[in-house]
C-alpha cells in the first residue's frame, strides 16, 4: 500500500494486514515508524485509533523461490497455497512461538514473500 502526499508523491510504502474484524497491523520500515504513524494519524477517520505495538513485535521476511520450503521446514503447520493463499494471513507455530504468517508477495510461479510478526 502506498501513502501519497498532497502533491501526489509517495510518502511511504507499507504493508497493511487485516487479521480480524476492525483489526489491522501496519508494517513499515524500522526507520520510518514515527513518520508513517504520523501520516496515518493525520488521515484517520473519526472514531478510529492507533495503538503503537512496535516494541512488542518483530517482523521477519522470507523471500524467494525457496521461501515456502524454508517455512515448511520450520513449522508443522500447512503453508500450502490452499492454506496460505496470496494475500492470506493465518496463525501458525514456528518452534514454540505462535506467529502471524502473511503471504504478501507474488512475482512468478513458485516465488513468494512471507512475513512473520510475533510477540516477543
Amino acid at each position: 500500500m502506498l501513502f501519497r502526499s498532497d502533491r501526489g508523491g509517495i510518502e511511504a510504502d507499507v504493508t497493511l494486514v487485516h487479521d480480524g474484524p476492525g483489526h489491522f497491523y501496519l508494517i513499515t520500515g524500522s526507520a520510518f515508524g514515527v513518520h508513517d504513524a504520523g501520516w496515518v494519524a493525520r488521515n484517520l477517520p473519526d472514531g478510529v485509533t492507533i495503538r503503537e505495538v512496535t516494541n512488542g513485535l518483530a517482523t521477519l521476511n522470507i523471500v524467494g523461490p525457496s521461501s515456502r520450503a524454508v517455512l515448511e521446514a520450520a513449522s508443522d503447520d500447512d503453508v500450502s497455497n490452499a492454506a496460505l493463499p496470496f494475500l492470506g494471513v493465518r496463525a501458525i507455530d514456528i518452534g514454540q512461538a505462535r506467529v502471524m504468517a502473511v503471504r504478501i508477495g507474488y512475482v512468478v510461479a513458485g516465488d513468494q514473500t512471507v512475513r512473520y510478526t510475533r510477540q516477543s
